[in-house]
């Protein structure tokens, strides 16, 4: 795609910059480039194809998971799939269909409340969750690369997809709700999956394209079918998203930690919009369980805490025989019990700035709060989000009980203090705009810091087909005279164009202000 390219070295309100494009390593080197730092633990690498494809042309890259190098600078903000490139759909003719994954680590939305600019950016080491390889054995597009999928979805991951357009064919884009309410048993979701496959067939009936794009289209709904019959987990996930494009090597699968709405669309670009409310809604945060004898990190993940670090210290305890032995005794163990909580402290740090600094809760007595916190240095410091307290031996499911209200109040502060920086500006005429015609205007300008809607909401637009210049009403682009095409999902271009700049993206669930607009509004850089 020549027209929208993914931003780089460019910083909107607290989102850092985005890293140059990843270097791609060979399988062989793969191996253990992330495990640097003493006591760090990731996720499980991906697993190799489950019906043992093999490479074609002697390239061990198409079937393998792929990690990309890590930015020098902590600043630096990367997606491993590199799709956002100019020209995209360039050479695509040199290999068939590829998976395109991410790498695990830290994502959540920044702060826009401060500025737009608290430096807490995502990691190379964050995006999607629990994809299964269907390489079939083919290399890879020259502008895609095909690194770790792990868990989350971050505002740099969506930047990433965002640039994608189908040059050869058209995407498919997926979404599954997996809710036991909706989808109690395999055989249940598997059955909504062939009703969308077979809705979204017949919606693409007499549409205008080449017979090889029409044969293409079949074989990836014929894939897709493949993988939900024979590959898909389910695994405890709530939601479920698969993108698809056979002729432009795009091949990404994308499980949820909650639900989405079921959808297929089929179009050049990748329909987004179902993603952004889920963008920091817990995934990737950190918690830390922290005692004079803990020491456990955690990483919440699709839902669930996966540790990465544990610390534990048994120390040996006070006694009350008296004397000035025991004063001796007891400040050595509160030396010891000081030693270990300067070791938990490092190795937190350590894990924030490898994953980029995601936000954190800490579960851990009142006593020591101060003192754990004196021993953290600023980044780090700033990372917490709240405290909260737990049993000493509580199983992992007690201590996620405990973390996500705090991290549900934290959500609810950031949405409000951004809410009302909104009002504030747009109450004096200032940088914001409010409603779908403004805010789809300053989206096209590339004025948009920060996109803020109400969940659920939407709107037709038109769109240019040449630029991506998007507007409430049709008639020729202003820019190029081209003749723009009407679409239901105006949120998705606005999305679109948003991320494409640079921006940010707000779906707000507390609050409702930008009802009496049309339920969209924004921030605007100028």
């Amino acid at each position: 795609m020549q027209d929208l390219v993914v931003p780089r070295g460019e910083q909107f309100g607290d989102h850092l910059a985005v890293a140059p494009a990843p270097v791609g390593l060979g399988a062989h080197e793969a191996g253990d480039r992330l495990l640097e730092r003493r006591g760090e633990s990731l996720l499980p690498l991906g697993t190799a194809h489950a019906r043992g494809v093999a490479a074609e042309r002697g390239r061990p890259d198409a079937s393998e998971t792929l990690f990309s190098r890590l930015a020098a600078e902590a600043s630096a903000e990367r997606f491993d799939m590199a799709v956002g490139d100019a020209g995209v759909g360039h050479g695509a003719g040199k290999g068939a269909l590829v998976e395109l994954r991410v790498s695990a680590g830290a994502g959540e939305a920044a702060d826009v409340h401060e500025g737009l600019n608290t430096g807490l950016a995502e990691h190379v080491d964050e995006g999607f969750a629990r994809s299964r390889s269907m390489a079939r054995g083919v290399s890879p597009h020259p502008d895609v690369e095909s690194p770790l999928v792990a868990s989350s979805v971050t505002w740099d991951a969506l930047r990433q997809l965002a640039g994608f357009r189908a040059e050869k064919g058209c995407a498919i884009s997926l979404f599954l709700d997996l809710d036991p309410s909706v989808s109690p048993t395999p055989a249940d979701a598997q059955t909504r999956v062939h009703s969308l496959l077979d809705e979204g067939e017949k919606r693409n009936e007499g549409a205008a394209q080449t017979h090889e794009q029409r044969l293409g289209l079949k074989a990836d709904f014929e894939r897709i079918r493949e993988f939900f019959d024979e590959e898909f987990v389910r695994d405890g996930t709530r939601g479920y998203a698969v993108f698809c494009a056979g002729l432009d090597n795009l091949w990404q699968t994308v499980s949820l930690s909650e639900r989405v709405p079921d959808e297929i669309k089929v179009r050049r670009d990748l329909y987004l919009a179902p993603l952004v409310p889920l963008v920091g809604r817990g995934d990737g945060a950190v918690v830390a369980v922290v005692s004079r004898e803990q020491g456990r990190l955690y990483r919440l993940r699709a839902g669930r805490l996966e540790e990465v670090a544990d610390l534990f210290e048994e120390q040996p305890r006070r006694h009350d025989q008296g004397g000035w032995s025991q004063a001796r005794y007891q400040r050595h163990v509160d030396e010891l019990a000081r030693d270990h909580l300067k070791d938990v402290a490092d190795e937190l740090e350590t894990q924030l700035r490898r994953l980029q600094f995601p936000r954190v809760v800490v579960v851990s007595p009142e006593e020591l709060k101060t003192d754990f916190v004196d021993m953290l240095a600023g980044d780090a410091r700033n990372a917490i989000v709240g405290w909260t307290t737990a049993e000493a031996h509580a199983s992992d499911d007690a201590l996620l009980k405990a973390a996500l209200p705090v991290l549900e109040e934290w959500r609810e502060r950031r949405e409000t203090e951004t809410i009302e920086r909104w009002r504030e500006e747009a109450g004096r005429n200032g940088r914001a705009s409010s409603g779908w015609e403004q805010t789809l205007e300053a989206a096209s300008d590339a004025r948009v810091e920060c996109l803020l809607f109400q969940e659920g909401v939407e709107h037709p637009a038109w769109a240019c087909p040449a630029c991506g210049r998007v507007s409430v009403s049709g008639g020729r682009c202003p820019l190029d005279g081209t003749q723009m095409e009407e679409r239901a999902e105006g949120l998705d271009l606005a999305v679109h164009q948003v991320l494409a700049h640079g921006g940010q993206v707000m779906a707000l669930r507390h609050r409702r202000d930008l009802e009496p607009v049309g339920g969209i509004g924004a921030l605007l850089r100028f």
